[in-house]
């Protein structure tokens, strides 16, 4: 009952469980509560298999990584979409330029068209980044709906694994006080009277004092 306890307060707590608390369910024989236990027990390994450092954390980590990957190429493609977006303002200036020497004679139409060649040219490139960025964004929206998701599996698998727990804390509590007499305080105890090995007690029977 004891290891049960901690086992809950583990789990409460968010901590790995320890798996040393527990006897292989093969290898236990508990009378009464080997029923309880058996279905204890089986939620207890999906849990360890599931949640408690299973396919599900270790699933959940890759997501992360994978949302901090694209987080850190977004702010890349930003600097990058600063710098192209300086390299189109310079270019839009100097076609602005040249049409204005177009105007006053200066500059030959052909020469214009180099110079909006030009600029449409540094477009395209600041065009396509911000299309990256968008669906930067989309998939970082869709990895944190997935890790999500995630979350509400483990805490599912919390959930049921903890209920179980309870039910066999619950009914082994029950048999500890039909059938295990225990003393409010430290100190010795005498016989009420002759008590034979496996004689059958009656409920609220005096047995010592």
């Amino acid at each position: 009952l004891t290891n049960l306890k901690q086992l809950q307060q583990q789990v409460l707590q968010n901590q790995p469980l320890n798996t040393g608390l527990l006897t292989q369910a093969a290898d236990v024989q508990l009378g009464e509560l080997q029923s309880a236990y058996q279905s204890f027990y089986g939620e207890y390994l999906n849990y360890l298999s599931s949640v408690n450092n299973g396919f599900l954390l270790k699933k959940r980590g890759y997501l992360q990584k994978d949302l901090d990957d694209i987080s850190q190429q977004q702010q890349q493609l930003k600097a990058q979409m600063d710098i192209e977006q300086r390299d189109l303002t310079l270019a839009e200036q100097e076609y602005n330029v040249a049409k204005k020497l177009l105007q006053e004679k200066a500059e030959t139409p052909t020469q214009l068209r180099q110079e909006e060649s030009q600029y449409l040219a540094k477009k395209t490139p600041l065009v396509q980044t911000e299309a990256s960025l968008i669906n930067g964004n989309d998939s970082y929206t869709s990895k944190q709906k997935d890790i999500l998701e995630l979350d509400n599996d483990i805490q599912q698998e919390k959930s049921k694994f903890l209920q179980a727990l309870n039910s066999l804390i619950s009914t082994t509590e029950d048999w500890k006080s039909k059938y295990i007499l225990t003393a409010s305080v430290a100190g010795r105890v005498s016989f009420q009277g002759i008590i034979q090995e496996n004689e059958v007690l009656q409920p609220n029977q005096e047995v010592f004092y």
